[in-house]
């Protein structure tokens, strides 16, 4: 037996665009659509965190959406190993050190270059797969991803601008640095 749809029963056309309205908004959420009102898809915004390299309309979107900033944290702590730096220790002349569980964080002042410096990632425990990303989150829920190059005997060299938002973030004992997985 069929059900019979009596198309002036406010009550079953209610629930019906309801029903539909649910469905068609999962379809979007699953097949990567952007919805209504350009924001970017959640399909976009998973797809984003597994890849290395950054997406400048990504960065953009999440820079203008408080929501989606969440939204991309949730999936970094998801989809990431927290490498969470216990310390920073500075010492005038030396190189700064940042501890963290499987990670050490080395800046040193460029002798070449005065304005820059380099920070050695170190990994100090091995893992099957190599990291290829770092995500630096703050407690804004403002995540930075920085593709990393292939390390070196468990070691990543980066030389950055002592003026540069990453190695400021790298350097606050109050961002937390994550490694991709």
């Amino acid at each position: 037996m069929k059900p019979k749809f009596d198309p002036g029963d406010r009550e079953a056309v209610d629930n019906t665009r309801r029903l539909f309205g649910a469905f068609h908004r999962m379809e979007q959420l699953a097949s990567g659509d952007a919805p209504s009102g350009g924001r970017l898809s959640f399909a976009r915004l998973y797809a984003y965190v597994g890849e290395a390299d950054t997406d400048p309309a990504v960065e953009a979107a999440l820079r203008d959406s408080a929501s989606l900033r969440a939204d991309y944290r949730r999936l970094v702590e998801k989809f990431s190993a927290p490498l969470v730096p216990l310390a920073i220790a500075a010492a005038s002349g030396e190189a700064n050190v940042r501890e963290g569980i499987g990670c050490r964080l080395h800046f040193v002042p460029s002798s070449a270059e005065p304005s820059q410096t380099y920070v050695i990632v170190e990994f100090t425990e091995q893992s099957d797969a190599p990291a290829s990303t770092l995500f630096l989150c703050d407690k804004s829920n403002n995540c930075r991803k920085v593709a990393l190059e292939a390390a070196r005997e468990g070691r990543v060299q980066l030389l950055l601008e002592n003026d540069s938002d990453l190695l400021a973030r790298l350097m606050d004992k109050d961002t937390e640095i994550r490694r991709g997985l």
